[in-house]
Protein backbone atom coordinates (compact mmCIF):
# COMPACT_ATOMS: atom_id res chain seq x y z
CA UNK A 1 0.00 0.00 0.00
CA UNK A 2 2.81 2.33 0.88
CA UNK A 3 4.76 1.64 -2.61
CA UNK A 4 1.28 2.57 -4.35
CA UNK A 5 1.13 5.75 -2.09
CA UNK A 6 4.62 6.87 -3.37
CA UNK A 7 3.68 6.11 -7.14
CA UNK A 8 0.89 8.16 -7.23
CA UNK A 9 2.52 11.01 -5.76
CA UNK A 10 5.33 10.79 -7.93
CA UNK A 11 2.89 9.98 -10.77
CA UNK A 12 1.36 13.32 -9.33
CA UNK A 13 4.51 15.18 -9.15
CA UNK A 14 5.23 14.70 -12.29
CA UNK A 15 2.14 15.76 -14.02
CA UNK A 16 1.91 19.18 -12.24
CA UNK A 17 5.77 19.61 -13.28
CA UNK A 18 4.58 18.83 -16.82
CA UNK A 19 1.98 21.53 -16.29
CA UNK A 20 4.43 24.28 -15.20
CA UNK A 21 6.50 23.44 -18.44
CA UNK A 22 3.20 24.28 -20.75
CA UNK A 23 2.48 27.14 -18.48
CA UNK A 24 6.32 28.22 -18.77
CA UNK A 25 5.88 27.98 -22.51
CA UNK A 26 3.19 30.27 -22.80
CA UNK A 27 4.59 33.69 -20.67
CA UNK A 28 8.48 33.46 -21.74
CA UNK A 29 10.96 33.13 -24.80
CA UNK A 30 14.17 32.34 -24.45
CA UNK A 31 16.83 33.35 -26.85
CA UNK A 32 20.49 34.59 -27.14
CA UNK A 33 21.11 38.45 -27.28
CA UNK A 34 24.83 40.32 -27.14
CA UNK A 35 25.78 41.33 -23.81
CA UNK A 36 28.27 43.90 -22.75
CA UNK A 37 31.22 43.07 -20.98
CA UNK A 38 32.59 44.29 -17.71
CA UNK A 39 35.53 46.15 -19.68
CA UNK A 40 34.41 47.32 -23.34
CA UNK A 41 37.78 47.54 -24.90
CA UNK A 42 37.44 51.15 -26.81
CA UNK A 43 38.63 51.33 -29.87
CA UNK A 44 40.37 48.13 -30.29
CA UNK A 45 40.26 46.19 -33.54
CA UNK A 46 43.44 44.09 -33.08
CA UNK A 47 44.46 41.73 -30.50
CA UNK A 48 47.81 40.13 -29.35
CA UNK A 49 47.85 36.92 -27.34
CA UNK A 50 50.76 35.88 -25.37
CA UNK A 51 51.41 32.20 -23.78
CA UNK A 52 50.66 32.28 -20.40
CA UNK A 53 52.82 31.36 -18.04
CA UNK A 54 52.90 29.06 -15.01
CA UNK A 55 52.84 31.67 -11.82
CA UNK A 56 55.58 29.21 -9.76
CA UNK A 57 58.75 29.30 -11.89
CA UNK A 58 57.86 31.76 -15.33
CA UNK A 59 58.80 29.31 -17.27
CA UNK A 60 56.82 28.51 -20.89
CA UNK A 61 54.34 25.66 -20.04
CA UNK A 62 51.78 23.56 -21.83
CA UNK A 63 49.33 25.13 -19.42
CA UNK A 64 49.90 28.53 -20.25
CA UNK A 65 50.05 27.40 -24.35
CA UNK A 66 46.51 25.74 -23.87
CA UNK A 67 45.08 28.91 -21.98
CA UNK A 68 46.06 30.78 -25.03
CA UNK A 69 45.03 28.88 -27.18
CA UNK A 70 41.60 28.73 -25.82
CA UNK A 71 41.55 32.41 -24.96
CA UNK A 72 41.65 32.75 -29.22
CA UNK A 73 39.70 29.62 -30.01
CA UNK A 74 37.24 31.93 -28.00
CA UNK A 75 37.53 34.95 -29.76
CA UNK A 76 37.10 33.66 -33.18
CA UNK A 77 34.35 31.96 -32.22
CA UNK A 78 31.17 33.40 -34.65
CA UNK A 79 28.58 32.93 -32.33
CA UNK A 80 30.35 32.64 -28.85
CA UNK A 81 28.47 32.26 -25.91
CA UNK A 82 25.32 30.59 -28.02
CA UNK A 83 24.61 26.92 -26.91
CA UNK A 84 21.94 24.28 -26.92
CA UNK A 85 18.92 24.97 -24.40
CA UNK A 86 17.05 23.04 -22.77
CA UNK A 87 13.18 23.30 -23.21
CA UNK A 88 11.31 21.95 -19.69
CA UNK A 89 12.11 20.68 -16.52
CA UNK A 90 14.76 17.99 -14.95
CA UNK A 91 17.37 18.89 -17.56
CA UNK A 92 17.42 16.21 -19.85
CA UNK A 93 15.37 13.89 -18.29
CA UNK A 94 11.51 15.12 -19.03
CA UNK A 95 13.62 18.63 -20.99
CA UNK A 96 14.39 18.74 -24.61
CA UNK A 97 17.85 20.14 -26.47
CA UNK A 98 16.67 22.42 -28.74
CA UNK A 99 19.66 24.65 -30.78
CA UNK A 100 19.55 28.14 -29.07
CA UNK A 101 18.49 30.87 -31.21
CA UNK A 102 19.06 34.72 -31.53
CA UNK A 103 17.31 37.41 -33.17
CA UNK A 104 20.38 39.52 -34.21
CA UNK A 105 20.87 38.08 -37.44
CA UNK A 106 24.06 38.82 -39.57
CA UNK A 107 26.37 39.54 -36.47
CA UNK A 108 29.02 37.41 -35.01
CA UNK A 109 31.42 37.31 -32.86
CA UNK A 110 34.83 36.69 -34.23
CA UNK A 111 35.22 41.00 -34.76
CA UNK A 112 38.96 40.82 -33.65
CA UNK A 113 42.00 40.33 -35.61
CA UNK A 114 44.46 38.22 -34.06
CA UNK A 115 47.82 38.68 -34.34
CA UNK A 116 49.88 35.31 -35.10
CA UNK A 117 51.26 33.39 -32.52
CA UNK A 118 53.96 31.72 -34.57
CA UNK A 119 54.99 35.44 -35.49
CA UNK A 120 54.32 36.76 -31.52
CA UNK A 121 57.10 33.77 -30.50
CA UNK A 122 59.26 34.92 -33.17
CA UNK A 123 59.72 38.76 -32.58
CA UNK A 124 60.20 37.97 -28.77
CA UNK A 125 62.60 35.69 -29.41
CA UNK A 126 64.04 38.40 -32.07
CA UNK A 127 63.81 41.17 -29.43
CA UNK A 128 64.96 39.24 -26.32
CA UNK A 129 61.89 40.09 -24.41
CA UNK A 130 61.47 38.61 -21.16
CA UNK A 131 58.48 36.30 -20.77
CA UNK A 132 57.41 36.73 -16.94
CA UNK A 133 53.42 36.35 -17.72
CA UNK A 134 52.11 39.38 -16.91
CA UNK A 135 54.07 41.99 -19.07
CA UNK A 136 54.82 45.09 -18.18
CA UNK A 137 53.57 48.44 -19.98
CA UNK A 138 56.35 49.26 -21.73
CA UNK A 139 57.78 45.90 -23.47
CA UNK A 140 54.18 44.93 -24.47
CA UNK A 141 53.91 48.71 -26.28
CA UNK A 142 57.18 47.85 -27.57
CA UNK A 143 55.73 44.30 -28.69
CA UNK A 144 52.53 45.94 -29.77
CA UNK A 145 53.71 48.40 -32.04
CA UNK A 146 56.32 45.98 -33.58
CA UNK A 147 53.16 43.15 -34.22
CA UNK A 148 50.97 46.47 -35.30
CA UNK A 149 48.18 45.69 -32.45
CA UNK A 150 45.88 47.91 -30.35
CA UNK A 151 46.26 45.68 -27.34
CA UNK A 152 48.27 43.18 -25.68
CA UNK A 153 47.10 40.37 -23.73
CA UNK A 154 49.73 38.55 -21.14
CA UNK A 155 48.61 36.08 -18.28
CA UNK A 156 49.71 33.37 -15.79
CA UNK A 157 48.18 30.48 -14.58
CA UNK A 158 48.06 28.44 -11.89
CA UNK A 159 47.11 24.63 -11.92
CA UNK A 160 46.11 22.26 -9.28
CA UNK A 161 45.07 18.82 -9.45
CA UNK A 162 43.72 15.92 -6.79
CA UNK A 163 42.54 12.81 -6.94
CA UNK A 164 39.95 11.90 -4.52
CA UNK A 165 38.33 8.47 -3.27
CA UNK A 166 35.18 8.20 -2.22
CA UNK A 167 33.02 5.42 -1.48
CA UNK A 168 29.39 4.21 -0.44
CA UNK A 169 27.82 1.33 1.11
CA UNK A 170 25.86 -1.20 -0.28
CA UNK A 171 22.38 -2.67 1.24
CA UNK A 172 24.72 -5.93 2.64
CA UNK A 173 27.17 -3.42 4.02
CA UNK A 174 30.02 -3.80 1.77
CA UNK A 175 32.29 -0.91 0.82
CA UNK A 176 32.01 0.11 -2.55
CA UNK A 177 35.20 2.56 -3.90
CA UNK A 178 35.43 5.07 -6.97
CA UNK A 179 37.67 7.95 -8.15
CA UNK A 180 37.18 11.51 -9.07
CA UNK A 181 39.80 13.40 -10.95
CA UNK A 182 39.26 17.07 -9.82
CA UNK A 183 41.12 20.38 -11.10
CA UNK A 184 41.34 23.90 -10.51
CA UNK A 185 42.79 26.71 -12.70
CA UNK A 186 42.97 29.94 -11.55
CA UNK A 187 44.30 32.33 -14.63
CA UNK A 188 45.05 36.20 -14.60
CA UNK A 189 45.34 37.97 -17.20
CA UNK A 190 46.86 41.95 -18.03
CA UNK A 191 45.46 43.34 -20.98
CA UNK A 192 47.77 46.81 -22.10
CA UNK A 193 46.92 49.45 -24.81
CA UNK A 194 50.01 49.84 -26.94
CA UNK A 195 49.71 53.11 -27.59
CA UNK A 196 49.94 54.21 -24.12
CA UNK A 197 51.36 51.61 -22.15
CA UNK A 198 48.45 51.64 -19.65
CA UNK A 199 46.84 48.69 -18.49
CA UNK A 200 43.20 48.71 -19.25
CA UNK A 201 42.17 45.48 -17.65
CA UNK A 202 43.04 42.80 -15.36
CA UNK A 203 40.79 39.78 -14.37
CA UNK A 204 41.20 36.85 -12.15
CA UNK A 205 39.44 33.73 -13.20
CA UNK A 206 39.12 30.57 -11.20
CA UNK A 207 37.33 27.05 -12.39
CA UNK A 208 37.02 23.74 -11.06
CA UNK A 209 36.43 20.81 -13.21
CA UNK A 210 35.28 17.30 -11.36
CA UNK A 211 34.81 14.39 -12.94
CA UNK A 212 34.66 10.32 -12.70
CA UNK A 213 38.30 9.07 -13.08
CA UNK A 214 37.35 6.40 -14.68
CA UNK A 215 35.34 8.51 -17.82
CA UNK A 216 37.89 11.21 -17.77
CA UNK A 217 41.62 11.44 -17.03
CA UNK A 218 43.45 13.59 -15.59
CA UNK A 219 44.55 15.75 -18.99
CA UNK A 220 41.47 15.98 -19.88
CA UNK A 221 39.85 17.23 -16.57
CA UNK A 222 42.91 19.80 -16.44
CA UNK A 223 42.68 21.04 -19.55
CA UNK A 224 38.08 21.55 -19.04
CA UNK A 225 39.43 24.09 -15.93
CA UNK A 226 41.38 25.85 -18.20
CA UNK A 227 38.54 26.04 -20.60
CA UNK A 228 36.73 27.02 -18.36
CA UNK A 229 38.93 29.89 -16.83
CA UNK A 230 39.37 31.27 -20.46
CA UNK A 231 36.14 31.81 -21.78
CA UNK A 232 35.50 33.95 -18.38
CA UNK A 233 38.48 36.16 -19.40
CA UNK A 234 37.15 36.84 -22.74
CA UNK A 235 33.73 37.65 -21.57
CA UNK A 236 35.26 39.74 -19.31
CA UNK A 237 36.42 42.08 -22.40
CA UNK A 238 34.71 40.82 -25.55
CA UNK A 239 31.08 41.06 -26.45
CA UNK A 240 29.35 37.56 -25.82
CA UNK A 241 25.90 36.71 -26.69
CA UNK A 242 24.23 35.42 -23.22
CA UNK A 243 21.05 33.76 -22.70
CA UNK A 244 17.76 35.87 -22.49
CA UNK A 245 14.73 35.14 -20.99
CA UNK A 246 11.78 38.24 -21.28
CA UNK A 247 8.50 37.21 -19.75
CA UNK A 248 5.60 37.87 -21.95
CA UNK A 249 2.39 39.88 -20.02
CA UNK A 250 -0.82 37.85 -20.81
CA UNK A 251 -3.51 40.01 -21.68
CA UNK A 252 -6.79 38.95 -19.46
CA UNK A 253 -9.61 40.86 -20.10
CA UNK A 254 -12.64 39.59 -22.05
CA UNK A 255 -12.11 42.18 -24.68
CA UNK A 256 -8.36 41.52 -25.87
CA UNK A 257 -7.86 37.65 -24.28
CA UNK A 258 -7.74 35.50 -27.64
CA UNK A 259 -5.88 38.46 -29.78
CA UNK A 260 -3.23 38.20 -27.14
CA UNK A 261 -3.07 34.52 -27.35
CA UNK A 262 -2.97 34.69 -31.13
CA UNK A 263 0.08 37.10 -30.68
CA UNK A 264 1.65 35.28 -28.71
CA UNK A 265 1.18 31.97 -30.72
CA UNK A 266 2.51 34.12 -33.80
CA UNK A 267 6.02 35.33 -31.25
CA UNK A 268 6.63 31.86 -30.71
CA UNK A 269 6.76 30.91 -34.54
CA UNK A 270 8.95 34.08 -34.72
CA UNK A 271 6.74 35.70 -36.65
CA UNK A 272 7.80 39.09 -34.90
CA UNK A 273 5.59 41.48 -37.63
CA UNK A 274 2.16 39.65 -37.45
CA UNK A 275 2.81 39.22 -33.64
CA UNK A 276 2.99 43.27 -33.36
CA UNK A 277 0.11 43.78 -35.53
CA UNK A 278 -1.87 42.90 -33.36
CA UNK A 279 -0.54 43.90 -30.69
CA UNK A 280 -0.30 47.43 -31.87
CA UNK A 281 -4.32 47.11 -32.72
CA UNK A 282 -4.85 46.63 -28.92
CA UNK A 283 -2.87 49.68 -28.22
CA UNK A 284 -4.54 51.82 -30.68
CA UNK A 285 -7.66 50.77 -29.38
CA UNK A 286 -6.52 51.15 -25.98
CA UNK A 287 -3.37 53.48 -25.78
CA UNK A 288 -3.11 53.03 -21.61
CA UNK A 289 -2.87 48.94 -22.24
CA UNK A 290 0.38 48.66 -20.74
CA UNK A 291 0.94 45.08 -20.97
CA UNK A 292 0.44 45.73 -24.66
CA UNK A 293 2.25 48.57 -25.18
CA UNK A 294 5.42 45.99 -22.83
CA UNK A 295 4.48 43.27 -25.16
CA UNK A 296 5.63 46.00 -28.65
CA UNK A 297 8.38 46.60 -26.59
CA UNK A 298 9.56 42.84 -26.69
CA UNK A 299 8.99 42.33 -30.16
CA UNK A 300 10.98 45.77 -31.31
CA UNK A 301 13.67 44.41 -28.28
CA UNK A 302 14.19 40.90 -30.40
CA UNK A 303 14.15 42.81 -33.93
CA UNK A 304 16.65 44.66 -32.11
CA UNK A 305 15.04 48.14 -32.89
CA UNK A 306 16.24 49.36 -29.73
CA UNK A 307 15.07 53.02 -29.95
CA UNK A 308 11.98 51.81 -30.61
CA UNK A 309 11.78 49.70 -27.97
CA UNK A 310 13.14 52.20 -25.09
CA UNK A 311 10.26 54.47 -26.04
CA UNK A 312 7.74 51.42 -25.26
CA UNK A 313 9.13 50.31 -22.42
CA UNK A 314 9.00 53.86 -20.91
CA UNK A 315 5.73 53.89 -21.79
CA UNK A 316 4.27 51.11 -20.13
CA UNK A 317 6.29 52.09 -17.05
CA UNK A 318 4.86 55.28 -17.01
CA UNK A 319 1.90 53.86 -17.44
CA UNK A 320 2.45 50.89 -14.34
CA UNK A 321 5.54 51.99 -12.48
CA UNK A 322 5.21 49.02 -9.95
CA UNK A 323 6.35 46.27 -13.17
CA UNK A 324 9.70 44.97 -11.76
CA UNK A 325 10.01 43.71 -15.52
CA UNK A 326 9.12 47.17 -17.07
CA UNK A 327 11.89 48.21 -15.09
CA UNK A 328 14.34 45.51 -16.44
CA UNK A 329 13.25 45.78 -19.80
CA UNK A 330 14.51 49.31 -20.04
CA UNK A 331 17.88 48.79 -17.91
CA UNK A 332 18.36 45.90 -20.35
CA UNK A 333 17.81 47.89 -23.19
CA UNK A 334 19.76 50.92 -22.27
CA UNK A 335 22.94 48.40 -21.40
CA UNK A 336 21.88 47.11 -25.34
CA UNK A 337 22.34 50.87 -26.76
CA UNK A 338 25.52 51.61 -24.86
CA UNK A 339 27.32 48.39 -26.24
CA UNK A 340 26.18 49.34 -29.75
CA UNK A 341 27.48 52.17 -29.08
CA UNK A 342 31.18 51.21 -28.32
CA UNK A 343 30.70 48.44 -31.30
CA UNK A 344 30.03 50.80 -33.87
CA UNK A 345 32.82 52.93 -32.90
CA UNK A 346 34.91 49.66 -34.18
CA UNK A 347 32.92 49.65 -37.82
CA UNK A 348 30.31 47.17 -36.23
CA UNK A 349 26.76 48.03 -37.59
CA UNK A 350 23.64 46.24 -35.92
CA UNK A 351 21.02 45.06 -38.16
CA UNK A 352 17.77 45.58 -37.52
CA UNK A 353 14.59 43.68 -38.49
CA UNK A 354 12.16 45.40 -40.83
CA UNK A 355 8.79 44.47 -38.41
CA UNK A 356 6.52 46.26 -41.43
CA UNK A 357 3.48 43.85 -43.18
CA UNK A 358 1.30 44.75 -45.64
CA UNK A 359 -2.85 45.78 -45.31
CA UNK A 360 -3.48 42.48 -46.84
CA UNK A 361 -1.18 40.75 -43.81
CA UNK A 362 -1.92 43.00 -41.36
CA UNK A 363 -5.58 42.03 -42.11
CA UNK A 364 -4.60 38.81 -42.43
CA UNK A 365 -2.91 38.69 -38.80
CA UNK A 366 -5.82 39.98 -37.28
CA UNK A 367 -8.25 37.42 -38.76
CA UNK A 368 -9.94 34.91 -35.58
CA UNK A 369 -9.70 30.92 -36.72
CA UNK A 370 -10.64 28.07 -35.46
CA UNK A 371 -8.48 24.21 -35.93
CA UNK A 372 -10.84 21.60 -36.32
CA UNK A 373 -10.61 18.08 -34.43
CA UNK A 374 -9.50 14.95 -35.65
CA UNK A 375 -6.95 14.53 -38.68
CA UNK A 376 -7.45 14.28 -42.57
CA UNK A 377 -9.03 10.59 -42.41
CA UNK A 378 -11.89 11.99 -40.96
CA UNK A 379 -14.99 14.17 -43.33
CA UNK A 380 -16.69 17.28 -41.24
CA UNK A 381 -19.79 18.93 -43.00
CA UNK A 382 -19.75 22.37 -43.09
CA UNK A 383 -23.47 23.35 -43.49
CA UNK A 384 -24.95 26.22 -45.83
CA UNK A 385 -26.88 27.49 -42.53
CA UNK A 386 -27.95 26.80 -39.28
CA UNK A 387 -30.41 24.38 -39.95
CA UNK A 388 -28.02 21.84 -40.46
CA UNK A 389 -30.11 21.38 -44.07
CA UNK A 390 -27.43 21.67 -47.04
CA UNK A 391 -24.34 20.16 -46.82
CA UNK A 392 -22.10 22.33 -48.80
CA UNK A 393 -18.74 20.89 -48.38
CA UNK A 394 -16.98 18.28 -46.39
CA UNK A 395 -13.93 19.61 -44.86
CA UNK A 396 -10.98 16.91 -43.50
CA UNK A 397 -10.30 17.26 -39.70
CA UNK A 398 -6.92 18.68 -38.51
CA UNK A 399 -7.33 22.26 -40.77
CA UNK A 400 -7.69 25.61 -39.70
CA UNK A 401 -10.31 27.73 -40.89
CA UNK A 402 -10.75 31.90 -40.70
CA UNK A 403 -13.83 32.42 -38.29
CA UNK A 404 -16.14 35.00 -39.44
CA UNK A 405 -18.69 34.92 -36.56
CA UNK A 406 -19.99 32.78 -33.63
CA UNK A 407 -23.61 32.12 -34.02
CA UNK A 408 -25.38 30.04 -31.28
CA UNK A 409 -23.46 26.80 -31.70
CA UNK A 410 -22.35 27.01 -34.67
CA UNK A 411 -19.05 28.82 -36.04
CA UNK A 412 -19.49 30.33 -39.63
CA UNK A 413 -16.22 30.26 -41.21
CA UNK A 414 -14.76 30.85 -44.77
CA UNK A 415 -13.66 27.96 -46.82
CA UNK A 416 -10.68 27.42 -49.46
CA UNK A 417 -13.13 27.86 -52.12
CA UNK A 418 -14.85 31.37 -50.72
CA UNK A 419 -17.98 30.01 -49.89
CA UNK A 420 -18.81 30.61 -46.50
CA UNK A 421 -20.54 27.98 -44.11
CA UNK A 422 -21.20 26.52 -40.99
CA UNK A 423 -19.62 24.77 -38.76
CA UNK A 424 -21.27 22.69 -35.46
CA UNK A 425 -18.80 24.10 -32.60
CA UNK A 426 -18.44 20.55 -31.27
CA UNK A 427 -16.15 19.21 -34.45
CA UNK A 428 -13.86 22.15 -33.66
CA UNK A 429 -11.14 22.65 -30.54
Amino acid sequence: MGNKKLSFLFVSIILVLFAGVNLEAAKSIKFFVLNPPEQILENVKKIAVLDFVDVKNYSRSDDGEKAADFIISSLLNKHRGIHSVTKGILGTIIGKELPGKTFQHGFTTDFYTIAERSRINKIIKEQNFSHSGLVDGKQAAELGKILGVDVVISGTTELTTEKKRYHYETKKGKKVYYFKNEATATLSMRIVRVNTGNIIGQKVATSTVIEMADKKPMDVVREGAINSAASDLVFYFAPSFRLQKIKFQVLKSKQYKNDGKKAIKFLERDELAKSLAIYTSIVDEDPYNHKGIYMQGVLYELACNYDKALERYNMAYQIYNESKDYHNAIERVEGQKALWKQLNKIGIQMTVMDLSLSEEEITDAGKQKVKLKGNSKIRIPVYASLSKGEVIMKVPGGISLEIISKEKDFYKVKLITGEEGYIHIKNAK
